[in-house]
């Protein structure tokens, strides 16, 4: 959808890897989450 609103593929390459920023964060997070000790405090 959004190559053929702007006409070009630069769009949807960056929403692409913005997407992929995102889910490797959260795939970060979560693993530091599962390693940190539980303690009963979540880690800011």
């Amino acid at each position: 959808m959004l190559a053929r609103a702007y006409r070009n593929f630069e769009s949807y390459d960056v929403a692409v890897r913005q997407l992929r920023d995102w889910i490797e964060r959260l795939l970060a997070d979560g693993l530091a989450e599962r390693e940190t000790p539980r303690t009963g405090q979540r880690l800011a």
